[in-house]
């Protein structure tokens, strides 16, 4: 740690050894039943972060090697999930920065993931996802800390997974799916009045601005614009 202006930086790393879960080895349902024996999987991690407050900068890298890797894959000539196992390890490189700016009562809040795997037909992920938060903050009528603003959120195109209902699992299916990928803006409006929390958001308000809808899984659409409102109320002594 170099204190506030300097920042700190903080190493880590683990290793992870688990015995497969019951939904691969041993499994009953009207639609499924699994009796494997699969070994256990292994994942080792090590990892670099920079944070500095005064510049509200958080920025990670982090590597996987993950062995024996436990998916679920769709049957041989099939179309329903099955468990598998990788005899072999994948290689995931994940680098984060999350940057805050702010402008007097302004707020722009921002997140962005890099990710590469060496083995992008197993472990289906996107190479860049975003997240960012654009928003103003202000004190109403003398009581209420609101913020008004708006979310948007992205990641790039990607092989989708599917989804098998009755195992609750995502699974890879063939033949392989790519959607579009395009930005999912929501608008929100929050306030706080001692233990009262209000909120109301407007979630995918861009609908049919690029397209009428977006796929993040095979088969399942993503919801349509939907109003949300919510009210928390704290009670305590």
């Amino acid at each position: 740690s170099g204190g506030r202006k300097a920042g700190r930086i903080i190493f880590g790393a683990y290793s992870q050894n688990s015995s497969p879960p019951l939904v691969y080895t041993d499994w009953v349902s009207n639609h499924f039943i699994f009796h494997n024996k699969f070994s256990n999987q292994k994942i080792n991690n090590v990892s670099f972060n920079y944070i500095n407050d005064a510049l509200q900068l958080d920025l990670k890298a982090e590597y996987f090697l993950i062995t024996d890797y436990l998916y679920f894959t769709a049957q041989p000539n099939g179309i329903d999930a099955t468990p598998a196992q990788l005899h072999g390890p994948i290689n995931l490189l994940k680098v984060s920065l999350g940057k805050n700016l702010t402008f007097r009562k302004w707020h722009f809040d921002n997140y962005v993931v890099y990710q590469k795997t060496d083995n992008e037909s197993v472990l289906r992920t996107p190479e860049v996802y975003t997240y960012s938060s654009l928003y103003y903050s202000m004190f109403l009528f003398h009581v209420l800390h609101s913020n008004l603003g708006t979310n948007v959120r992205f990641n790039t195109a990607y092989v989708a997974p599917s989804y098998a209902v009755g195992l609750g699992q995502f699974y890879n299916s063939t033949p392989n799916v790519t959607f579009s990928s395009y930005p999912v803006a929501s608008v929100f409006f929050k306030a706080t009045l001692i233990r009262t929390n209000l909120f109301i958001q407007y979630d995918y308000a861009n609908q049919g601005l690029f397209s009428k809808g977006y796929y993040m899984v095979n088969r399942y659409p993503g919801p349509n614009s939907l109003l949300k409102i919510g009210v928390s109320w704290t009670f305590y002594n």
